[in-house]
């Protein structure tokens, strides 16, 4: 199946441009709730998002990982007292026992006051939690000013559009348009700045039961998202993401230009019951050339309680659980060097 029969494009400019078309906000409203029951990944245009910074992410982001690598582990992740901010290196992400080809550096939302949390770390019910205080508590890691410049920038456009898209989402559910505004007002983001090298010579460049992610050129294998929604800054590399369907087929995410990819994450669906889905991807690099995308992650707060007992409407009930320690869950069992 083709990404355009499987994945929609969707023209969210009536909420970006402040429209007053009923007619028109109505039809983004139901495709997007369409695109969320049907396949949970979509395409966005008119997301307001100048396409100069679009390009410019991936010209710094291309920059950065063709430093020497003795440069690029200036700010180590694994070397870093913030544990899961800063850099890592090819193959010290893991996805479910399995090391990824790519390199990444990570930003998350810097927590100022802790005690400030609603939901105070020492209150959450696993001791991961306790494990990741460093993680918590930590400060980003940038390879200098002008890029950490940039990428705030990057940064400040793409909470904005999350702030759109969860408004739409929760018309889309038939809710108040500001039923999401309490779980998402302080966003733990993640930024993710990721490269994914071509596959070595001799690598199968396909998926298979056991082995190693990096000797079959798995650039990050099958996995959902920990939270709300992904939006997703694709290079123009051809047949590197796909996405699972709803009847287990796996489709490529091409790259289009002047859109982003937009995906639902864990929490998600569990706030709607079940309703909408995380739906499964992976990137296997197939496009000959080094790959690169610039990820920002719209989470829920660090202390927000999602439950689907709010945005259900209809769905499944589900387990509530504290965005906080979810993630520190994910985050534990992530990386090589985290024990």
């Amino acid at each position: 199946m083709a990404a355009e029969d499987a994945i929609p494009t969707i023209d969210i400019s009536p909420f970006v441009d402040g429209s007053s078309q009923d007619d028109a906000h109505q039809r983004v409203v139901t495709e997007i709730d369409n695109a969320c029951r049907e396949v949970g990944f979509f395409y966005i245009k008119g997301h307001g998002v100048d396409e100069g910074l679009l390009e410019e992410v991936h010209a710094g982001a291309k920059a950065f990982f063709q430093l020497p690598l003795h440069d690029k582990m200036r700010i180590e992740m694994a070397d870093n007292k913030y544990m899961g901010r800063g850099y890592q290196a090819v193959g010290e992400n893991v996805t479910k026992g399995r090391r990824d080809l790519h390199e990444a550096l990570d930003v998350w939302r810097e927590i100022n006051d802790v005690a400030a949390l609603r939901i105070p770390t020492q209150h959450l019910r696993t001791d991961v939690v306790q494990k990741m205080d460093a993680f918590v508590r930590g400060k980003n890691q940038w390879p200098d000013a002008s890029f950490e410049a940039l990428y705030t920038q990057y940064i400040a456009q793409m909470l904005k559009l999350g702030d759109v898209l969860v408004r739409i989402m929760a018309l889309a559910l038939g809710l108040a348009e500001d039923a999401l505004s309490s779980l998402t007002d302080k966003s733990f983001f993640c930024l993710r700045v990721i490269g994914y090298p071509p596959p070595e010579d001799g690598a199968s460049c396909c998926v298979r039961e056991g082995g190693d992610s990096m000797q079959n050129g798995v650039g990050c294998g099958e996995h959902t998202d920990y939270g709300f929604v992904t939006l997703l800054n694709q290079d123009d590399t051809q047949s590197a993401l796909q996405a699972q369907t709803l009847h287990g087929e796996w489709v490529d995410v091409t790259p289009r230009k002047g859109t982003l990819v937009v995906n639902l994450g864990d929490m998600l669906s569990v706030w709607t019951g079940g309703k909408w889905r995380a739906t499964p991807h992976r990137v296997v690099n197939r496009g000959g050339q080094y790959r690169t995308s610039v990820v920002v992650f719209y989470e829920p707060n660090f202390d927000a309680y999602i439950t689907s007992a709010d945005g259900a409407a209809g769905g499944k009930s589900e387990k509530g659980v504290v965005y906080g320690e979810h993630v520190c869950q994910k985050i534990a069992t992530n990386f090589s060097f985290i024990s």
